[in-house]
């Protein structure tokens, strides 16, 4: 009898935290789509981040096309000349430029001084304008500055860094405004789905222009590298224009969306948004756990950046991997991170919910896979440098293991904070930003620090590994996916809201839909 008259005021509980909505009882009066709207959100969330990291990690690759190889200045074949007011001017097809390791260190880092310093102040912009205005303005300028690479590479150094900062501003607010456009399209139980698919479109972007770019660097029009930037703005031009024509920022505006599914998705959504309460920087600053994700956020970060930025560098370098070669192992890599992007979460949300692991148990075994597994790789490939084979199938592996960070520090923001999932995922994402021109410098000075190359390369990996061993340490003492009590609104009850999702993992007697990431604050309205 107790357990009977406890089951309404546990449903009462559940419905007043946000209320469950099923597809097939949305609006019984409307037709149902065959495809719905929403879908196609989805789908193009994953086309903009294709797009976004296309422009942003082409450079990897044309960079070592752009530079001179040091053990061949005078080897080249390949000449142009030039008559010009009657005398002749000769000079490589494809220019060069005698950039040092330091230097590229700079070149490539430098995007990331602009998208790290950026990552907190976006979030608040996403929430407070039009998402979709704000998106076509950033890819407007993202394609312009893409266009303007080539020019600045020939002015300078400084030039060419100066371009790549501000095409790190103009891409900050991209993953915020689609992630606030998923919340207002997606049901809180859907809305993995549009942030799945932007975690792969990145991947996979990542991916595609790694040999695409190689393949181009080869090509005489236009130089062959400059056509690289001159083709990604371009297509980056594509993006804008289908916003415009095909995205609005609430189902309700959309020309196209039916009458069930604008049903199905307000009533589901009908609480989301809705909690007010200011953003408490000094708890946040002040929370051991937040910091352990911090910590594990950087630490893979620079991790992360070895492969992005200095791989193709080392490919070519060391192992003597030519250009089209390296772009197609490189597009290797990301395909491998892509596939366990996919695959992690899902994997790790049904160990959950069948019980055989604990939330915070669950996400420190992801993030240990993602941290150590990887640093055993690096540590090893130095010791079996004459080994290329087994060199390149742990570099693959490595960037398998990484991607597990989708079950582990992705969802344990929300699952921490579940009201403030946004501001401190801001905050935490700004340190991930930071190892985006971190790693370059100190790869960059470690080159050129007059050690034996394969030496300095021994070290690059020996610091990659102990930093991401430092951060998976860190995160498995500290970490906790509970949430905290100044991350949960007034309005909710913190054991009421721990205590419903222990039941669905246990026994999944009533559904209960919060939100996962990045629901808009009301500090910001």
């Amino acid at each position: 009898m107790n357990n009977m008259a406890s089951k309404p005021d546990l449903e009462m509980k559940t419905n007043s935290v946000l209320p469950t909505i099923m597809e097939s009882k949305a609006n019984d009066n409307f037709p149902k789509p065959c495809i719905p709207t929403r879908f196609y959100i989805a789908f193009m969330t994953a086309l903009t981040a294709f797009v976004m990291f296309a422009v942003r990690n082409c450079l990897s690759v044309a960079i070592v096309s752009m530079t001179e190889d040091k053990s061949n200045l005078n080897k080249s074949t390949s000449y142009l000349v030039v008559d010009s007011n009657n005398s002749i001017t000769i000079k490589p097809v494809h220019e060069k430029f005698a950039w040092t390791a330091s230097q590229e260190g700079v070149i490539l880092g430098s995007y990331f001084y602009g998208y790290a310093a950026f990552q907190i102040i976006t979030g608040v912009i996403s929430d407070k304008f039009n998402v979709v205005y704000l998106c076509i303005i950033c890819n407007i300028i993202s394609a312009i500055l893409s266009a303007l690479t080539p020019i600045a590479a020939h002015a300078g150094v400084a030039c060419i860094s100066i371009v790549r900062i501000l095409l790190g501003i103009s891409q900050a607010p991209t993953i915020s405004l689609l992630l606030v456009l998923a919340s207002k399209w997606f049901p809180p139980d859907e809305v993995v789905l549009p942030i799945s698919l932007l975690n792969f479109g990145a991947n996979i972007g990542t991916a595609a222009v790694m040999p695409y770019t190689a393949w181009l660097c080869n090509q005489d029009l236009l130089g062959g590298w400059p056509l690289v930037f001159y083709s990604l703005g371009a297509i980056n031009l594509i993006i804008p224009f289908l916003w415009l024509t095909t995205i609005t920022v609430t189902p309700n505006n959309h020309p196209f969306i039916s009458k069930y599914e604008i049903d199905y998705i307000n009533k589901a959504n009908s609480n989301v948004g809705n909690v007010k309460m200011s953003v408490p920087w000094l708890s946040i600053f002040s929370s051991v756990p937040i910091w352990s994700i911090i910590t594990a956020k950087g630490c893979l970060s620079m991790g992360v950046m070895i492969f992005n930025t200095k791989i193709p560098a080392y490919l070519e370098s060391e192992l003597g991997m030519d250009l089209t070669s390296n772009g197609s192992f490189n597009s290797l890599l990301y395909i491998a991170i892509a596939i366990s992007n996919l695959s992690a979460a899902p994997m790790f949300k049904f160990l959950i919910n069948k019980g055989y692991v604990s939330r915070t148990l669950g996400r420190k075994l992801a993030e240990s896979i993602t941290l150590f597994l990887p640093a055993i790789a690096l540590v090893t490939i130095p010791f079996i440098k004459e080994n290329t084979t087994l060199i390149l199938c742990l570099l693959v592996i490595s960037l398998f293991f990484m991607g597990f960070q989708a079950a582990g520090d992705w969802p344990i923001v929300s699952e921490v904070a579940p009201d403030l999932a946004g501001s401190v995922f801001g905050i935490t994402n700004t340190t991930a930003a930071a190892g985006g021109f971190i790693s370059p410098l100190i790869i960059g000075e470690l080159l050129d620090s007059g050690l034996d190359h394969s030496e300095a390369w021994r070290y690059v990996f020996f610091i990659g590994a102990g930093v991401m061993t430092f951060g998976g340490l860190i995160f498995i003492i500290f970490a906790k996916a509970e949430p905290v009590p100044w991350g949960v609104a007034p309005s909710r009850s913190i054991d009421s809201l721990d205590n419903n999702l222990e039941g669905k993992r246990r026994t999944r007697p009533h559904k209960i839909r919060v939100h996962p990431v990045f629901t808009r604050q009301a500090s910001i309205n």
